[in-house]
């Protein structure tokens, strides 16, 4: 497991218009843009591969708010509330671990996607626990579990 950095901007632009999240996917200025609220807007997709958690640099702030100004002109006039950074879990190819330990269900490295894929992965996980259930004829999460690599693999297959 590593850790990806990440920076993002929170902008307070009353008006916005916004009613879900933008992308744009270019191969120099990517971004996305989030409504919190009303008036709150998230900006963010920087990646870099490091651990520092220094302050935002320059350069990805700059970028950042350029290309969601570019996609969203309403933001021209948004006012800077914050600039954060933290790290995302990533491990060595980008892709999520789904593992039964036990009674435990560990899901890690989700990377940059975590948010879009986090339900999608938990209601497989469950999904999963159930058939583990029904196979061995015992109430869910019980001690008795097959195999959590078999597990793991059959959910990354279905994901993937």
């Amino acid at each position: 497991m590593r850790g990806v950095r990440g920076e993002v901007i929170w902008l307070d632009c009353p008006g916005h218009g916004l009613t879900r999240p933008v992308r744009l996917l270019h191969p120099r200025h990517r971004v996305y843009i989030v409504p919190r609220s009303d008036r709150d807007v998230l900006v963010g997709a920087s990646e870099i591969e490091s651990e520092d958690r220094s302050p935002v640099s320059l350069r990805t702030a700059t970028e950042l708010m350029a290309a969601a100004h570019s996609v969203v002109p309403a933001l021209a006039e948004a006012r800077i509330l914050k600039l954060d950074v933290n790290l995302r879990p990533a491990l060595p190819d980008n892709n999520p671990l789904v593992q039964w330990q036990g009674r435990k269900l560990t899901i890690n490295g989700l990377f940059r996607h975590g948010w879009l894929l986090a339900p999608a992965l938990v209601e497989r996980a469950l999904a999963t626990e159930d058939v583990r259930a029904a196979n061995l004829g015992v109430a869910p999460f019980d001690d008795l579990a097959m195999n959590s690599k078999a597990a793991s693999a059959g959910l990354a297959s279905a994901i993937a």
